[in-house]
């Protein structure tokens, strides 16, 4: 090791822990703030979108489209035909 390299630093488990815990919270702090901001524009720009959109897609992060399954089939075949996965 260069004397000019930081040196890694050793965290114990319960440091580790805790450092996990805060940006876990902070990232669902940060992803409520932006589904409130993106139901705003919805309902600003789209009204009556924001209550079609939590039906058609409740809380989730993940916006499936209604036809995934065949989706998903056609990239595993093209992915496997062209030696991806």
């Amino acid at each position: 090791m260069n004397a000019n390299e930081p040196k890694a630093k050793v965290f114990t488990i319960k440091q580790t822990a805790t450092v996990i815990e805060g940006l876990t919270e902070y990232r669902i702090r940060q992803m409520c703030r932006c589904r409130e901001y993106f139901y705003s524009k919805l309902d600003k720009h789209f009204p009556g979108m924001k209550q079609r959109y939590i039906r058609a897609f409740g809380a989730g992060y993940e916006c499936l489209s209604p036809d995934n399954a065949r989706l998903m089939g056609i990239l595993h075949d093209e992915c496997s035909r062209h030696n991806i996965l």
